[in-house]
């Protein structure tokens, strides 16, 4: 983890620097703008990507890529599919979630759609916190699964997933009781705070349930058994989806309502993911 986190970071530092130069024209760099922002996020990847490669090529020792005399083998690649093309569909949802009630913000005017996008962005930064728990319980459930430890790989996996809950919990707990920490780093302006306030105060105390969903997702993946976790994401999407469109088409145009639909979202998504798992849903099928 530490040499992926030495990686992660020279990439985002390169990105930082690359962005500033190409947006503002700094030296003999032309003014480009966002263009330039979008070509500062390639760079930070590919430099990233590079210095991976470089690492497991030749520096280490536990898992050296090689290509020459590797064998394909169809039964591993298929299973990798199995778990990885479900698994895709987490993040298309979550990201659709977010669009969609982007859409219905732009109904409230300039200032609400800038609030919802301040709350909406400390959401996104809550995943790579989960993040950390998530995959350490994927390969430690992995392994226990193989070694037929299912009693300690679910202890893994709810021990990972009341931590990810308690760390994003405690943010979301924090910015809903003082919404103005986070809000004024990005904008003075009374009616931006308002609706950011007004979603933090609303969504921030149900962070907790989508810290404990996200990393049960990961978990199962590590169990091979992450349709239940999908299905929750997608139930989330769906709540959000088409309860923003009833409200619309009902005039029901309060924005605490479409907030609402947010957590009501988060409880969806968790109660699925931790009710499948607790009721069995990794070792069915076994």
């Amino acid at each position: 983890m530490w040499t992926a986190s030495k990686n992660l970071v020279a990439g985002s530092i390169v990105q930082i620097f690359v962005s500033a130069i190409l947006i503002f024209g700094i030296g003999p760099s032309p003014t480009m703008g966002i263009s330039g922002a979008a070509i500062g996020v390639i760079s930070g990847y590919l430099f990233s990507s590079i210095l991976f490669i470089r690492y497991l090529l030749a520096h280490c020792p536990e898992l050296k890529l090689q290509f020459s005399g590797a064998k394909i083998k169809i039964v591993s690649m298929l299973i990798i599919f199995k778990v990885g093309i479900l698994s895709s569909l987490n993040p298309i949802c979550s990201v659709a979630s977010v669009i969609a009630m982007t859409s219905f913000m732009t109904q409230f005017g300039v200032e609400t759609l800038a609030g919802f996008g301040i709350g909406a962005r400390l959401e996104f930064l809550m995943i790579p916190m989960i993040f950390g728990f998530g995959t350490a319980s994927t390969a430690m459930i992995g392994v226990n699964f193989g070694a037929n430890q299912i009693k300690r790989a679910y202890k893994i996996g709810w021990t990972a997933s009341l931590f990810a809950a308690l760390l994003v919990g405690s943010i979301g707990a924090l910015f809903a009781i003082f919404p103005e920490i986070w809000i004024e780093l990005f904008t003075k302006e009374a009616g931006v705070q308002l609706a950011a306030t007004t979603y933090l105060r609303i969504v921030g105390p149900f962070y907790f349930l989508f810290g404990l969903a996200l990393c049960l997702y990961f978990a199962s993946q590590g169990a091979g058994r992450v349709l239940w976790p999908v299905l929750g994401v997608v139930f989330r999407f769906v709540i959000i989806f088409c309860g923003g469109l009833l409200l619309v088409r009902y005039n029901f145009m309060e924005l605490d309502y479409f907030y609402y639909l947010i957590a009501a979202g988060f409880i969806a998504q968790a109660l699925t993911s931790a009710l499948s798992v607790y009721f069995g849903a990794w070792t069915k099928g076994r």
